[in-house]
């Protein structure tokens, strides 16, 4: 039986400041929250392996982070949802590397995709 499980803290019912929580599909957040929504710094873990460690906002990625992918490939700069925005770092595997204003990083659901072009 999968559940879903929190261990933190609190105010006025919700969610609130340091805690972590355990998803029933296996992904779990360890970080700050505010009025019961991820928000502040943290590390989301994906039950694939991949891994995001940085900033959030109304349960989102935002601001600086590093999406990590279980391949060894990352991706690293200003982040507003699933999108990294602005300048940016890429690696693929750890082999290839992109840098600069133009780095599109995405998942396709079986390795991470770097490029230098939108």
């Amino acid at each position: 039986m999968n559940s879903e499980r929190y261990d933190g803290e609190f105010k006025d019912g919700k969610k609130h400041g340091r805690g972590v929580f355990k998803f029933a599909n296996g992904n779990s957040y360890d970080g700050e929250w505010n009025d019961d929504k991820r928000s502040g710094h943290g590390i989301y873990q994906f039950a694939t392996g991949n891994r995001y460690r940085g900033g959030w906002k109304d349960n989102v990625q935002y601001g600086r982070g590093v999406m990590m992918y279980r391949n060894g490939g990352s991706c690293e700069g200003d982040w507003r949802g699933k999108r990294l925005l602005g300048t940016g770092k890429g690696r693929v595997e750890g082999k290839s590397r992109y840098q600069g204003r133009k780095v599109k990083c995405y998942w396709d659901g079986k390795k991470v995709i770097v490029t230098n072009k939108r």
